[in-house]
């Protein structure tokens, strides 16, 4: 009974995460998020989310600190191993990225890439 009472649970979880309104809900927070964490603008065009273990960001934009393009995903696939609530982290068994662009650069009178500021954050 247990088992079938978390087989529909998930199925039912599983299914309002495939609603357009849910993607575009956890899209405009996935950017609001990053955003804020990483002081600089982000873009996200969509969200796929697979079967739990699966999640495709469409068109992703990511600006440096001075505000020019540091890197556009057409789509960043992302296969989680897991999720640890004491230290709130997220494992990645797989990551994929098509059609990457990265606009690497020193900014003038600096040291670092225009890209370190993510590094540092993560």
């Amino acid at each position: 009974m247990v088992l079938i009472v978390l087989i529909v649970l998930l199925s039912t979880a599983y299914a309002l995460l495939r609603l357009p309104m849910v993607q575009t809900y956890l899209t405009t927070k996935l950017t609001v998020q990053l955003s804020e964490d990483l002081n600089t603008r982000v873009q996200v065009g969509g969200v796929d989310v697979g079967f739990f273990n699966r999640v495709i960001i469409e068109e992703l934009y990511v600006e440096d600190l001075s505000l020019d393009t540091l890197a556009y995903f057409e789509k960043l696939h992302l296969g989680f191993n897991g999720f640890d609530h004491d230290s709130m982290q997220v494992s990645f068994g797989e990551i994929r990225l098509d059609g990457p662009k990265f606009f690497l650069r020193r900014l003038d009178g600096e040291n670092r890439l225009n890209l370190m500021f993510i590094i540092d954050h993560f």
